[in-house]
């Protein structure tokens, strides 16, 4: 009975692979990476000129993730040759965010392939669309005591957070803090913190990573603002302290390095527009849904250009990818959202170059 369950299930999973049935999205894709909109005075070209300038600076600073990628001296040259790079660009009217008055915005789109270039030339990583969503957890100390920062428009840190993981690229969320939060975190939960209860708790929101502060307001003792940060990601923890004139500098100096953190992990580092084809074993296969769900997943990924089922086996599959960047940068796209984890198998350790197991 065993066997013929087994042989029916094989030909199930081929089945599927004829019908080529699409699974569910699974990680956080970012959008228009290549893309700024920068305010202008005016449609000038010398004006214009200077814009692009500054939204190539932007996009190169979303795309390696290392904030200070324009000090470089080739970065710096081809920045003065930003127009070289541009595909198309339009202005449009647009209300200031901060002063609700009606402003003129220049937006370009860049080609993908001189901005990576250019960052290759200078040996800076590529950080594919694909990033972990980092779930945000912030207690400030107030006259009141200490109380959990929530995103309810009574404090100005969590829209400085958000407009600055926009200009990195870096998806974050804050937790709704509602009657489950609530019932499961308290403030000195987040003040401590405690990581393992933070991470229980952000599970509804699908998080990959946790960033978790405490905000200090200047006092007899000292003249600025001070906090204490935790980046907790895949079991890893780092631990910083910083200072600002004002809680949402602090804020914005805080998610500049978790930015670069995230991207010194993730981001794929490639002098040259290599690719290679790997035998990449997958675990846990044994239905069409569990394969379908794989073989898309991989298809998605951004160093992945093509994905072809190599071997099928009872409880695994041998896919055939080839990935720009070489074997490094398909690891490093595969560990973001950790959707396939790292497996040992002796059974296919002569057959394939990578072997994981599909978590459920």
């Amino acid at each position: 009975m065993k066997k013929h369950f087994l042989i029916f299930n094989r030909l199930v999973l081929v089945v599927g692979l004829l019908l080529g049935l699409v699974p569910m999205a699974l990680a956080t894709s970012v959008k228009n990476l290549y893309k700024a909109s920068i305010p202008v005075e005016s449609q000038s070209q010398s004006l214009r000129d200077k814009a692009m300038a500054d939204g190539l600076a932007q996009v190169l600073v979303k795309v390696s993730g290392n904030s200070a990628v324009t000090t470089l001296p080739k970065i710096r040259r081809g920045l003065s040759n930003s127009s070289a790079m541009m595909n198309s660009y339009s202005y449009d009217e647009k209300r200031d965010p901060a002063t609700g008055e009606p402003q003129l915005y220049l937006t370009v789109n860049f080609a993908k392939k001189g901005v990576d270039e250019l960052l290759r030339s200078a040996a800076q990583g590529i950080w594919g669309r694909d990033r972990p969503l980092t779930v945000v957890w912030l207690a400030e100390q107030t006259p009141q005591g200490k109380q959990v920062i929530a995103n309810d428009g009574n404090n100005s840190v969590p829209q400085t957070l958000f407009k600055t993981a926009k200009q990195r690229g870096l998806p974050i969320a804050f937790p709704l803090y509602d009657l489950e939060d609530m019932n499961s975190v308290g403030v000195n939960d987040v003040w401590t913190p405690f990581p393992w209860i933070l991470q229980r708790a952000s599970e509804r929101y699908n998080a990959g990573a946790l960033l978790t502060g405490r905000i200090l307001p200047p006092d007899a003792n000292h003249k600025q603002w001070r906090g204490e940060w935790w980046f907790v990601e895949n079991g890893t923890k780092e631990n910083w302290q910083n200072s600002a004139d004002s809680a949402d500098a602090l804020a914005t100096d805080a998610l500049n390095h978790t930015a670069d953190t995230v991207a010194g992990r993730f981001a794929s580092y490639s002098t040259t527009n290599e690719s290679g084809t790997y035998k990449v074993a997958v675990y846990g296969i044994n239905s069409v849904v569990s394969y379908t769900h794989a073989d898309k997943y991989l298809q998605n990924l951004n160093a992945v250009s093509a994905v072809e089922a190599d071997t099928i086996g009872p409880d695994h599959v041998i896919f055939i990818v080839t990935a720009n960047g070489g074997k490094q940068a398909l690891t490093q796209a595969i560990s973001v959202d950790r959707t396939l984890m790292p497996f040992s198998d002796p059974a296919t350790a002569d057959n394939a170059d990578l072997t994981y197991r599909l978590r459920a």
